[in-house]
């Protein structure tokens, strides 16, 4: 787990602040990506003071990228976050201790949402936000529209006839693969899909190199990149059996909303991949 946390960091830390104006205090605020999501699914757009710069950036938003951009912008500082006098500040699980209780002895109040590696710890996380903001309908009518867009997913892959669980793997830059008991592996299950991960002997989160997954390829890749990566767009890909498919990064990360998009997108490769392989 803190392998995933130091690699979640080092995938976020790509964007700039912008300014937070006096309009901003005394309101809601979210300093982690996956938090903001929920914030603006859940919140009326005058309870929200800022959003975290993460959420700025197309590269690690898993936000609407217009709708984040409607709100300023703020870092994971106590002197940013003080300087606003929030009512409740929304955080990931690995705020600072000293930022943490620099908070706590201002008597802000901060509610932080661990990773979720399940459905079930998802909607918790959406449950405990939506409670917090005042806004439990919109936290259940959420959480509905998640499981109906898993239940499409799953009734998708019913309907192609073919029992079987396409072997894959997600693939990101790096090399980093999210193996068993992540909330994309429950993802890729619930589609179709069976996650080989394990197959190479890789824990929850690990990195797999180019060589050792082209020597044993599985039938699916489902490549998690931005486009750009250059191990991602390796020579070598275009050359071994797999079947390769895009699947953003920005679905890959967070739960919340992310889950209904991400249901969306592998139920389409699902989809593609059978057409692909009927005479």
């Amino acid at each position: 787990m803190l392998k995933f946390a130091s690699l979640l960091c080092c995938a976020l830390l790509i964007a700039g602040c912008s300014r937070v104006d006096d309009d901003a205090k005394g309101k809601i605020i979210s300093i982690n990506p996956c938090s903001d999501a929920i914030l603006l699914e859940l919140a009326d757009h005058q309870q929200i003071g800022a959003i975290s710069h993460y959420s700025h950036d197309e590269n690690a938003s898993s936000a609407d990228l217009n709708m984040a951009r409607k709100f300023p912008s703020i870092g994971q500082s106590a002197e940013e976050i003080i300087a606003l006098k929030p009512s409740l500040v929304l955080a990931g699980g690995h705020l600072s201790p000293s930022t943490l209780q620099a908070l706590q002895n201002l008597d802000i109040t901060v509610l932080q949402s661990p990773v979720a590696n399940s459905i079930e710890q998802s909607h918790n996380q959406i449950r405990d936000i939506a409670e917090a903001i005042g806004q439990k309908e919109r936290g259940d009518a959420l959480i509905d529209k998640i499981n109906k867009a898993l239940d499409v997913a799953q009734s998708n892959d019913t309907e192609l006839g073919n029992n079987a669980a396409i072997p894959a793997i997600i693939w990101q830059d790096g090399g980093l693969v999210p193996g068993k008991d992540t909330l994309v592996d429950a993802l890729l299950s619930r589609a179709g899909f069976e996650n080989i991960a394990h197959h190479y002997g890789l824990s929850q989160w690990d990195i797999i190199g180019l060589e050792r997954l082209s020597a044993n390829p599985p039938k699916l890749i489902l490549r998690g990149g931005n486009g750009n990566e250059r191990l991602l767009n390796h020579p070598i890909l275009r050359d071994i059996e797999s079947e390769i498919a895009d699947f953003p990064q920005s679905l890959i990360w967070c739960a919340g909303p992310t889950i209904a998009k991400a249901a969306e997108r592998l139920s389409a490769i699902r989809q593609e991949y059978e057409r692909d392989r009927t005479p």
